[in-house]
């Protein structure tokens, strides 16, 4: 991939999302909740910084977008109450 100039962010070597194994893993390669939204927090970081993204979230051919992410919000929140109560 260097030799064709497409970056690549090896997460697991490089760790610039500052993932803890013992915190953010459910197992040696699998990341557990806290982990999966670290890591997706540095990719959009990185998204925004070195691409040009267009902002469809006011479109209506993206409004069902909004639905998947309020379900997506509503298990994540049960998620997390579980994972306390563990």
């Amino acid at each position: 991939m260097k030799k064709k100039n497409i970056p690549f962010i090896y997460y697991q070597k490089d760790n610039v999302a500052d993932l803890d194994y013992q915190a953010d893993f459910r197992d040696y390669t699998h990341l557990n909740i806290n982990g999966s939204i670290k890591l997706t927090r540095n990719l959009g970081d990185y998204m925004k910084k070195n691409y040009i993204l267009p902002d469809h979230r006011q479109e209506d051919q993206y409004r069902s977008w909004w639905a998947d992410y309020d379900r997506f919000e509503k298990d994540m929140a049960e998620a997390r109450k579980n994972i306390q109560e563990e």
